[in-house]
């Protein structure tokens, strides 16, 4: 098997009829094989059965359906992991809608580049009732737009690839998972939990172990977002979300050589310090967002970054540390040049 091409979905039963209809029209060579698999993740609204009805009869392939019980986007993804059959594997979320070469681009793009653990594409925005004033400067927290300046490796940027339309490579995946790696980084739990980090996790660890990330323009999807989540109460919560996962990350940042909020080592008390000193000069602003939020301000989701890190890194405030020696000391990593190496608790 070539491509497997894998489709996490909770409750998205109104999305999936669409979705599915571009993954039917794909245009494949016949010397290419690939799969589909819908990882059913805890649906009350009988997503699986909307899908089997869907699907058409006539398709390429037949509907892969397995069933992940336990609520998560991590436990969608790692159940999909497992289950496909594909040398690539490439995440369809239910409110992508693929080009009809993604299928033979992904494969080309990762035959051409052996040693790119992950690629990812152009994700183009499709707003449901139009774009927000704001949207284009904030794009990228939606998973769209471009993910590099150019085609290209972009293994050595502070970068990563989304994970709506991430493709990885089965050989790099299990590399990591057979010699030890397990993502530790708490992921969104259905539609209410705005955390995410789970694709950053992934393009991170890759990059520790040696492997490649590759972005390429090629890949074209349309992010279809739906009205609920284009409004300014939405992404201030899900950028408060995004500060709560970013403290989880801070271990993996340290070991590319990335500097932390307090410093480069990093420490609970240093970046906790660090956080209380940059809310407390701007709690005016602070006080100002909390009784009368402006739309569109970007200093205004900074601020949810930092409360959402603060919050988060109180509720670390006993494992926080460990987490940088335990990755220090992973048997999955290889040896990065010019990247500091610790064996105690920093601070």
């Amino acid at each position: 098997m070539h491509v497997s091409v894998v489709v996490p979905s909770h409750n998205g039963s109104g999305l999936l009829p669409r979705t599915l209809s571009h993954i039917a029209a794909q245009r494949v060579p016949a010397d290419l094989s690939w799969e589909l698999i819908l990882v059913d993740n805890a649906s009350t609204d009988g997503a699986a059965e909307v899908a089997a009805a869907a699907w058409p009869a006539d398709a390429p392939v037949e509907l892969g359906d397995v069933r992940e019980p336990r609520l998560g986007l991590a436990h969608a993804h790692a159940r999909g992991f497992s289950e496909a059959k594909g040398e690539l594997i490439t995440w369809v979320e239910d409110d992508n809608w693929i080009a009809p070469d993604w299928v033979e681009t992904v494969w080309r793009t990762m035959q051409e580049n052996p040693a790119v653990g992950a690629c990812g594409g152009f994700n183009e925005a499709l707003c449901e009732g139009g774009e927000p004033p704001w949207f284009e400067a904030f794009q990228a927290i939606y998973a769209s737009g471009p993910q590099g300046r150019a085609r290209g490796d972009h293994t050595d940027e502070p970068t990563f690839l989304w994970g709506a339309g991430m493709t990885v490579r089965r050989a790099a995946w299990h590399d990591l998972i057979d010699r030890g790696f397990r993502p530790h980084v708490g992921d969104r739990e259905g539609k209410a939990n705005h955390g995410g980090g789970e694709d950053v996790e992934i393009s991170c660890a890759l990059r520790l172990a040696g492997w490649r990330l590759w972005f390429e323009p090629r890949l074209q999807m349309r992010h279809y977002l739906a009205r609920h989540r284009l409004t300014w109460p939405y992404l201030r919560r899900h950028a408060r979300g995004m500060g709560a996962a970013s403290v989880g990350l801070d271990s993996y940042r340290r070991a590319l050589g990335e500097p932390l909020s307090g410093d480069l080592r990093g420490s609970w008390s240093a970046e906790t310090r660090s956080i209380l000193s940059q809310l407390g000069r701007e709690r005016g602003r602070l006080w100002k967002m909390l009784r009368s939020p402006c739309e569109g301000d970007a200093d205004e989701l900074a601020l949810e970054v930092r409360i959402g890190r603060l919050a988060q890194l109180l509720r670390q405030r006993r494992s926080y540390d460990r987490g940088f020696v335990a990755l220090a000391n992973a048997t999955w990593r290889r040896p990065q040049p010019s990247i500091p190496q610790f064996d105690r608790p920093p601070g």
